[in-house]
């Protein structure tokens, strides 16, 4: 390692003992964007709550009051009060979440109304239904579920349910938490069955199997269905979809330690959404896309540790978005006989992945649109052999960045000024100088780390421009733009020592 220089050294001290003068600015009335709010309804011992998570794009942002629930006849509504901070802020995703009360609601359809500074920005109707309590009512949850009717919920208190579950009614599971209730099944067959449309589960941790046919969480030929919050470990496979459409699986996590898919759509599973979800398999997958599956959506997830992050196999129209897969052992993305699928925002980075996304070549792949994403590996970034698709959208702010890249920018642009080569087929002609979307700018060498390393590289670039031989787009992480500088040096020492956490 390269020893610091004792000017620099210097200025680091000077930068992390006094911090930075703040600027003369305030806080200022913000209405966030629909697509920054999530809302979740539950029931716990007949009392009705909703949850609702706000992601912020950067640092700045306070939130004076949440409001207060106001009720009418079949609807009930708050406002919030939000500022924006005008001054420094950092470019690091920060979700907060709040849990309104709702009290005890008669049975029938509610609307719930968000408002901001009095805008109305989201709303959701939920359904209030009878409720079954295993295991005050019934010992057992199966025995729950077969006394049920449609439309019921069945809400199971903390305890571990060594059972097999069988879903044939539109009803909704609830687990009292996640951590803490679980449904254990040691024997043959699947530890969760859904068979049937709208059936809403979550809260609970799925564990079990002795055979190749177990299946932790099972959707099949069942459409509108939402699975969150739950936690599954499983010998075989996690949570698979067949010939299931319109479904939504999301706050979960499956870690299996095998040679199977940790999550699986398939068998003509259209039109799901699987988002803001962990996924791992050892030595298998953590996402499985195939059996000609088409137009979903899998959004804000983190594929890590396992030898593939995402397969895709006969699968089209599908769209990968701002997911984080890290830490697979040979490929990040892998693509065989799949179409018009869009790639688009994901950070892809490990030591070991051998290609951060790999077409195969003997079952080639076309149309596919790959923009926008973070090729951050050690090793190789991109290998498309056989297979012909669009690596920058056709725009000219729409490439990748890539870790390997060595070219110039020589007008400041963020693109840089000659293309990247894949293959002589298959060329990003707008590549970028830095990543659309990443968790710290300061993590320059994009390690999910930052630390010494960072500090090492930003020191070698120090004070210099894109002329000289010093230069290194990485460690230029903000304003003004063209020169490793001070400014660059307080965002390093203000995110000295963070991590990526999921």
């Amino acid at each position: 390692m390269r020893r610091l220089s004792s000017a620099f050294m210097a200025l680091l001290v000077i930068v992390l003992s006094i911090g930075v003068e703040a600027q003369s600015e305030e806080f200022v009335p913000y209405i966030p964007d629909p697509s920054q709010v999530r809302l979740t309804h539950w029931e716990h011992s007949g009392i009705s709550y909703m949850n609702i998570t706000l992601e912020f794009p950067d640092t700045g942002f306070n939130i004076s009051s949440w409001g207060t629930p106001v009720a009418t006849i079949d609807s009930i509504s708050v406002d919030a009060e939000i500022w924006r901070y005008t001054g420094l802020s950092f470019p690091v995703v920060t979700a907060v979440s709040h849990t309104y009360t709702l009290g005890a609601l008669p049975c029938g359809e509610y609307n719930f109304l968000f408002k901001v500074w009095e805008c109305s920005v989201r709303n959701a109707t939920f359904a209030v239904s009878l409720e079954i309590i295993v295991p005050d009512d019934y010992s057992s949850i199966q025995e729950a579920i077969d006394a049920a009717s449609e439309g019921d919920t069945v809400f199971v208190r903390d305890g571990t349910y060594y059972e097999s579950i069988r879903i044939s009614k539109s009803i909704n599971l609830i687990g009292e938490s996640r951590e803490n209730t679980v449904v254990d099944w040691g024997a043959e067959g699947n530890v969760i069955h859904v068979s049937r449309n709208s059936v809403n589960i979550t809260g609970f941790t799925v564990i079990g199997g002795i055979s190749v046919q177990w299946v932790g969480v099972k959707l099949a030929n069942v459409s509108n269905c939402h699975i969150s919050n739950i936690n599954v470990s499983s010998e075989f496979y996690g949570i698979v979809l067949s010939n299931s459409t319109s479904n939504t699986i999301e706050d979960s996590t499956c870690v299996l330690d095998n040679y199977y898919h940790s999550l699986t759509l398939m068998d003509h599973s259209n039109n799901n959404t699987v988002r803001d979800s962990i996924f791992s398999a050892d030595l298998g997958t953590a996402i499985y896309i195939g059996g000609a599956s088409r137009d979903n959506m899998i959004i804000d997830n983190l594929c890590t540790k396992s030898r593939f992050g995402i397969w895709m196999s006969n699968a089209m129209d599908n769209k990968i978005v701002n997911n984080t897969i890290n830490l697979n052992h040979q490929y990040g993305i892998f693509v065989r006989s799949s179409y018009s699928n869009t790639i688009y925002g994901n950070c892809i980075s490990s030591r070991w992945t051998v290609h951060g996304i790999h077409f195969d070549p003997l079952f080639p792949s076309e149309g596919n649109v790959i923009y926008g994403n973070c090729f951050a590996n050690r090793r190789g970034q991109a290998y498309a052999n056989g297979s012909l698709n669009v690596w920058d959208n056709n725009l000219p702010s729409g490439g990748n960045f890539w870790r390997n890249y060595n070219g110039t920018d020589l007008d400041n642009d963020g693109i840089g000024d000659s293309p990247y080569m894949i293959d002589e087929n298959n060329t990003d002609h707008y590549p970028l100088m830095k990543p659309l979307f990443w968790w710290n700018n300061a993590d320059v060498n994009h390690d999910f780390n930052v630390d010494i390393y960072d500090i090492v590289d930003i020191s070698d670039a120090y004070l210099s421009t894109p002329s000289d031989p010093d230069w290194n787009v990485h460690c230029d992480v903000t304003e003004p733009y063209g020169i490793v500088d001070i400014y660059d040096v307080v965002l390093m020492c203000a995110s000295y020592g963070e991590k990526y956490t999921p």
